[in-house]
């Protein structure tokens, strides 16, 4: 339809309108039936919603009282705890220990060295920084606990006597800091042997000789002393702490990884009056020169020099009489013109350990003697083996063991070249008292296996003696085997040795032989039960 909506409806219109309001009129009554059963719906979910509601308040309202309770019962389970814990505090034991048997206790808390004057890995100066700042904040953790721990802190003087500067740290702005620190430490450690550790890679400034200056006035107290820096130059604030008089003096543990920091101390009198010093470890820092360690037990010493110009070796050994152990890391000897003076004697003297050294280590077997040596050690890597074996000769063949000539019994090689296998074997032709032989770290060739084990298997040489006749133990220590390696080698050696033991000319039985190297396990055992049927046999021959 078209035209004014406003008129009244002419008769043609009226008979189409009429018939479309009955359908529009029908459809009316279906969407009201349809509103009034919604309405009710609608009522009917109101209704339950309220009541829903109502009992979520209910629930809630009772939920929070027990929360509340909950909460409540907590604090005061809280409090009780600690109202309990205060009356069994004073039945606890520790109330019965005295303040001087804490303070014991409290001691080995500290950073301590091991008999060697060594720490581990764990307390390494080259660690992060933040375990130097906890190893130096524990005796003040401690005193934090109560009033008695720290009574007992402050009685017990060695709770204090651990000192450990990193002086990386120290700059303008913290050197006031450390300085309280050292100052403190100092004072409470009182007359308690101290252990002083000190760490620097970075150059020398200004601001360490000031906390140096209080370390040298306790250094008289210093049982443990730990050097470790990049280098030492000349007018290095650590030079006093190098120079001061440290007669309590145990362990020295002094490195530097610079050569040039040798020079700087060659003509210094480096710990004077260290008198009670028994372990020294130097590189880089230590020359003999006119230093006197007379009671000095072990010695670790890095670029040592035994030459005309500067002898450290042979000084350490004429001023340390007794001196049982020296261990030399890339040492260099050269012999002087004319005559050597006269042979110094290392009366004590049992373990001798040359690293990277070369055959001119020979100038030591000729310049010392070593009456009681036991033990030789001689490491490097495989192109040195003939010239490291060179060396063995020097040693036994000298005079020195002519009076006890069955005294050196032991040694230890590594990394033996495949070339060099019968210049060893002809060095333990001579070495008739050998009882231990070690070989590590070496990658033994079917040839240099074979070589060793035929040596070992039956007698040898124009006398047809045994090798080594009192060999008790032979140890392969991290070795390899190259293709073609037979194991079993050793095993045949081992068999021959044991059934020789029972001949009159034949050699001592061996009692061990380990084998190092991966995938033998079934062959170890295999040794194992040769030498247990052998030590068996042969006393059942004594009884």
């Amino acid at each position: 339809m078209s035209g004014d909506p406003n008129r009244y409806a002419d008769p043609l219109e009226a008979v189409s309108l009429r018939a479309r309001l009955a359908d529009e009129e029908a459809e009316l009554d279906v969407v009201c039936r349809k509103r009034e059963h919604a309405d009710l719906a609608l009522e009917e979910a109101e209704t339950r919603f309220r009541e829903a509601e109502a009992q979520f308040n209910r629930m809630k309202t009772l939920r929070d009282d027990c929360a509340a309770y909950a909460k409540a019962a907590a604090k005061r389970q809280v409090e009780q705890l600690a109202v309990v814990a205060t009356q069994r505090a004073f039945f606890h034991p520790v109330r019965k220990v005295p303040l001087e048997i804490l303070g014991e206790i409290f001691e080995q808390c500290l950073v301590r060295a091991d008999n060697m004057g060594t720490y581990s890995t764990s307390d390494s100066l080259n660690g992060p920084a933040d375990h130097s700042l906890l190893r130096r904040r524990q005796p003040f953790a401690l005193a934090q606990v109560c009033k008695q721990w720290r009574q007992a802190c402050l009685r017990s003087p060695r709770a204090w006597a651990y000192i450990e500067v990193l002086f990386d740290q120290v700059t303008t702005a913290t050197a006031s800091k450390y300085s309280s620190y050292l100052k403190l430490i100092i004072a409470r450690s009182q007359s308690a042997t101290l252990v002083v550790r000190l760490h620097r890679t970075r150059r020398t400034r200004d601001q360490d000789a000031r906390l140096v200056s209080k370390i040298v006035l306790a250094m008289e107290r210093c049982r443990t002393l730990q050097i470790d820096v990049d280098s030492v130059c000349e007018r290095d604030a650590l030079l006093p702490i190098l120079t001061s008089r440290a007669p309590s003096l145990v362990y020295a543990f002094l490195k530097a990884a610079d050569p040039k920091s040798t020079k700087v101390v060659e003509n210094v009198p480096l710990l004077p009056d260290a008198t009670h010093l028994r372990v020294l470890t130097g590189r880089h820092i230590f020359c003999a020169g006119p230093t006197s360690l007379p009671a000095l037990r072990v010695a670790h010493l890095s670029m040592a020099k035994c030459t005309p110009k500067r002898d450290d070796v042979t000084h350490l050994l004429r001023t340390s009489p007794l001196l049982e152990s020296l261990n030399l890391y890339s040492p260099t000897f050269k012999a002087r013109e004319g005559p050597e003076p006269e042979v110094i004697t290392a009366p004590c003297l049992r373990d001798l350990s040359l690293h990277n050294a070369d055959i001119s280590a020979k100038i030591l077997a000729q310049k010392a003697s070593f009456p009681v040596l036991s033990q030789i050690n001689i490491f490097g890597d495989a192109t040195s083996s003939s010239s490291r074996i060179a060396l063995l000769p020097w040693l036994w063949n000298s005079s020195r063991f002519i009076d006890d000539p069955l005294r050196l019994n032991g040694i230890m090689m590594n990394d033996i070249a495949d070339s060099a296998w019968p210049a060893f074997i002809l060095a333990l032709r001579d070495l008739t008292s050998m009882a231990h032989i070690t070989i590590s770290k070496t990658s033994f060739t079917p040839t240099g296996l074979c070589q060793l084990c035929d040596a070992l298997s039956q007698p040898g040489g124009g006398e047809g003696r045994w090798l080594c006749p009192r060999l008790y133990a032979l140890y392969f220590l991290e070795c390899t085997l190259q293709p073609g390696c037979r194991g079993g080698d050793v095993l045949r050696f081992v068999k021959a040795r044991v059934e020789a033991a029972a001949l009159a000319q034949g050699p001592q039985l061996m009692h061990r032989v380990t084998v190092g190297w991966k995938g033998d396990g079934d062959l170890q055992s295999e040794i194992n039960q040769v030498l247990r049927e052998g030590s068996a046999a042969l006393s059942a021959a004594e009884d």
